[in-house]
């Protein structure tokens, strides 16, 4: 409990604020020349970049809904396998940034994506341009 708690908090002092509130997106704005180099950046940070690239792709109301169609819960998954492998966020913690998800659906979603890439060249490609523009 204490672990939820925790993240309400978080929340509340602005963290993933626009992820998780669709309604407070208009004001906070991340702006996409403000980033440095990937590398140097907290995971709160590498979040933000995140969301940002794959903002492009579709909205993030539409990622984070309960919806099951096969393109949103597509970058859902990709939401999970990027943040998993990109920062040292806890899969119950990125569960809840995918819209208050299992931890389960963040390792099925991470699991789905490994096996797209490794089987399917093209998804491949895909995955490795939005990580290009990270």
């Amino acid at each position: 409990m204490d672990f939820y708690r925790n993240l309400r908090l978080t929340n509340e002092r602005g963290y993933l604020s626009t992820l998780l509130n669709p309604h407070l997106e208009a004001l906070y704005k991340v702006q996409e020349d403000s980033f440095c180099d990937f590398d140097l950046m907290t995971d709160e940070e590498r979040l933000e970049r995140i969301k940002v690239v794959l903002k492009r792709e579709l909205k993030l109301t539409e990622i984070i809904t309960d919806t099951r169609l096969r393109e949103q819960v597509e970058y859902r998954y990709l939401l999970a396998y990027l943040l998993s492998k990109y920062t040292r966020f806890s899969t119950p913690y990125i569960g809840y940034i995918m819209g208050g998800k299992d931890h389960a659906t963040a390792i099925h979603g991470r699991n789905k994506i490994m096996g797209y890439v490794e089987f399917d060249r093209d998804y491949a490609r895909k995955v490795e341009h939005i990580e290009s523009e990270l």
